[in-house]
């Protein structure tokens, strides 16, 4: 097992090693890190036990070459603040030395040990062993931070050159998430709109069949080494190294824009998007800005992918989706990160696409509605009209017919219904949403609805 040690030399150290042993002289302490699962601290009330000499190695204290620590001086060992002793360490010493405690301890920050029975020479150690602690509530944060260093110094030796003139600092706690997200394959691509209706089928990939598209191919890894801090191991609590259930699950939530999604599904066999969901599949719970999968089993990749209506026109998007996860069961604990990649996303091709009024009716009072279509590309254009009905109900959708480069025209609501199967908009009381989609290499095309006053007064409606 990799173990990260810490080393901690005062500068006044590098003045003894300058100058001699007539110096101010201090010790050097080497810890390794003690790295927790903060879920699991959080879920353990900030109590944790530091497994100094077992899991990983002790922290210790060597004597500065030139000097003693003297029969009767004292040794303190303090710890971050909030946190609190509720053992006594045992303390290790050469020979005849023997550490009694003078001060501080179980409920304080600090423990003070004096040295009797004999001096502790230039190049003794003093070996500090397990104990529990509380407070540890810094520990559970689920996001990372910086490293909590512990302090030594020894003091009350007759000769001032034996003391520590400082306390020797360091870094000794940190914590880990205790699981990671893991985007390996992001989906991307186009949502087509040059399929029939328009706008309603994925452009295959090399991970999809026609119509289907790839979300990612996501896992939930669990930490048994802590890659933020030198691969230290991650400890539970109780200070011992981290196992993770294989068998526990997760929740993964994908939020974006899924408009026109009927089916999602989540696959640990890794293959290609499919039209329908594979068996073995986890099938997940589809809204309009969510897609949602229970049961994913941990450090195992999923193809997450999503099925089309085929009826109603999907939307683009310009930022990635989000992916966060949360534990099934209370076997293990988890924290729980939300994970992005870049262009993890789908816009469209073939053509573009415009909502035009979110306030399309028929004529009533004195007034008409127009729908005024420009295209100002090179080339022709295919005009695609999308209305969805107040009422609700499936996407009307029709073809206005082709419109040349450097055009535009008008139609009228009769000339629009005849081209839209179901559409009806007798009056101002029935009223739809209008998206204009324009198809056709190097066309562009653009729409305004535009409502005719009683007096011939001519309005743009958005």
């Amino acid at each position: 097992m990799r173990k990260l040690y810490v080393l901690a030399v005062s500068a006044s150290a590098l003045t003894a090693a300058l100058h001699g042993p007539q110096a101010q002289a201090t010790g050097l302490v080497t810890a390794p890190l003690v790295d927790y699962n903060s879920a699991q601290v959080a879920t353990a009330g900030g109590m944790v036990t530091v497994p100094f000499g077992t899991i990983v190695a002790n922290a210790v204290y060597t004597v500065a070459i030139g000097t003693e620590l003297e029969v009767g001086s004292r040794f303190k060992v303090t710890l971050p603040a909030g946190l609190l002793f509720q053992s006594q360490p045992a303390v290790a010493a050469p020979g005849a030395t023997i550490l009694t405690l003078a001060g501080g301890g179980i409920g304080a920050n600090s423990i003070t040990y004096q040295i009797t029975g004999a001096a502790v020479a230039a190049g003794g150690t003093l070996s500090l062993g397990a104990f529990s602690l509380s407070g540890a509530a810094v520990l559970e944060s689920a996001f990372g931070g910086n490293a909590l260093p512990m302090t030594f110094q020894a003091t009350n030796n007759s000769v001032l050159a034996n003391n520590d003139p400082e306390a020797l600092s360091v870094l000794v706690f940190t914590h880990a998430v205790g699981s990671l997200p893991s985007t390996i394959t992001p989906g991307s691509g186009f949502i087509d709109l040059t399929s029939d209706p328009p706008g309603t089928a994925f452009v295959p990939n090399g991970a999809t069949i026609a119509g289907a598209g790839l979300v990612a191919t996501f896992a939930i890894n669990t930490e048994t080494n802590d890659p933020f801090n030198a691969n230290a191991p991650v400890l539970k609590p109780n200070g011992l190294a981290n196992s993770l259930n294989p068998a526990d699950t997760v929740t993964i939530t994908v939020e974006g824009n899924f408009t026109g999604i009927a089916t999602a599904y989540a696959d640990p066999t890794v293959s290609t998007c499919a039209a329908s969901t594979p068996a073995g599949a986890i099938a997940g719970t589809v809204t309009s800005g969510s897609l949602v999968f229970t049961g994913v089993l941990i450090n195992t990749p999923v193809q997450i992918c999503m099925i089309p209506d085929g009826h109603t026109l999907l939307q683009p998007s310009t930022t990635p989706y989000v992916f966060t996860y949360g534990a099934d069961n209370a076997t293990d604990c988890f924290g729980g990160l939300a994970q992005t990649t870049a262009n993890n996303f789908y816009t469209y091709s073939g053509g573009t696409t415009q909502i035009v009024s979110n306030f399309f009716t028929g004529s009533d009072a004195g007034y008409t509605m127009l729908l005024r279509v420009n295209n100002a590309g090179k080339a022709a254009a295919t005009v695609i009209a999308e209305f969805q009905p107040y009422s609700g109900g499936d996407l009307l959708i029709g073809s206005l017919g082709s419109l040349a480069p450097a055009t535009g025209t008008v139609f009228n609501l009769a000339q629009i219904e005849t081209a839209i199967p179901g559409l009806n908009l007798a009056n101002s009381g029935q009223r739809a949403a209008l998206t204009i989609i324009g198809t056709g290499v190097s066309s562009n095309v653009s729409a305004s609805a535009i409502m005719v006053n009683p007096g011939g007064m001519v309005d743009n409606v958005q």
